[in-house]
């Protein structure tokens, strides 16, 4: 059991208090999704408003749940209280939260004119339209629901893979010697990668993974500058905007028409228009950390968190 624990602590090694909270809540979104899907079609028709109002309900719930058992294990196993994982909101958060959400919105709209530009892909504002029952209180709530539910999936997501499985590694790494620059690379990297798994069976392939783990860079630069979760989710939940340039936002007859169409379909191409967004999000962290804070490092507190448990 010596070998579960750290020397000198009740508390299980960092990796596993890193590990074991991402586990156990993606068995259980996978699980809860599956009985969730059965629950939808025994009680509804297929494709109704019914059907898509109950999933996007249900949806917002599960998340909900996930958020807490991430929050409770991580809790359980770091010998932390609840309010130590970052989703203490109060007016310094929400003005992080929203520095975020136009940092990314920024970084999404150069980006987009550039590819415009560049022929990589063609912005038609012409096409841009919402599609749905005419019922417009139905519509705005399965809207609703559904910007509430991208909500929770990006608090989820930073709570696990940025504070509980990057934060872990880190106070791992340097409670046994390695030096605190190593460590939050190496942290950093490791997080980004299982952050890219976590997706595999959510979307598909290795290559979903490698675009995840890419899409993450901004978020974990964003968490290791603050050490809060306030920047870092709001850059994440500004991502919503692509759903809607992109037409992905479909739920039954419900469906936002895509102004965006990909021209140029290339590794290349993609490349390009992915990094562009991401160095320009990159680059709005920067500097919003520099006027915010007066200066750009790694939180100190990042490094120093295991010292409670000395």
């Amino acid at each position: 059991m010596q070998l579960l624990r750290e020397r000198g602590s009740t508390r299980i090694r960092a990796s596993l208090r890193g590990v074991l909270p991402a586990v156990v809540t993606l068995v259980l979104f996978l699980g809860g999704t599956a009985l969730l899907g059965l629950i939808v079609q025994a009680v509804t028709e297929a494709h109704s408003s019914t059907e898509v109002l109950l999933a996007s309900i249900g949806q917002f719930v599960l998340y909900a749940v996930l958020i807490g058992v991430a929050v409770w294990s991580a809790a359980t196993l770091e010998h932390r209280e609840y309010t130590n994982f970052g989703l203490t909101v109060d007016g310094d958060w929400m003005r992080e939260f929203a520095a975020g959400i136009v940092i990314t919105l920024l970084g999404i709209m150069v980006s987009v004119w550039w590819a415009d530009v560049r022929g990589i892909r063609a912005v038609t504002l012409t096409a841009a339209s919402i599609t749905g029952p005419e019922r417009p209180l139905l519509l705005g709530a399965v809207f609703g629901l559904f910007i509430c539910y991208f909500l929770l999936g990006n608090i989820y997501e930073e709570v696990v893979y940025r504070r509980i499985v990057l934060g872990n590694f880190v106070e791992g790494l340097t409670a046994r010697g390695v030096s605190p620059q190593v460590a939050v690379i190496l942290a950093t990297v490791v997080s980004l990668l299982l952050f890219g798994v976590y997706h595999i069976p959510l979307r598909g392939n290795i290559v979903v993974a490698l675009d995840a783990a890419l899409t993450g860079i901004p978020f974990a630069l964003a968490y290791l500058l603050t050490d809060r979760l306030a920047l870092p989710v709001g850059i994440h939940f500004g991502r919503i905007l692509i759903e809607f340039l992109h037409g992905r936002v479909t739920r039954g007859e419900f469906n936002v028409s895509a102004i965006v169409e990909i021209t140029q379909d290339t590794l290349l191409a993609n490349l390009e228009f992915k990094l562009l967004r991401i160095g320009l999000t990159c680059l709005g962290i920067l500097t919003w950390v520099y006027l915010h804070h007066g200066e750009i490092q790694i939180a100190k507190t990042v490094y120093r968190r295991n010292s409670d448990h000395a």
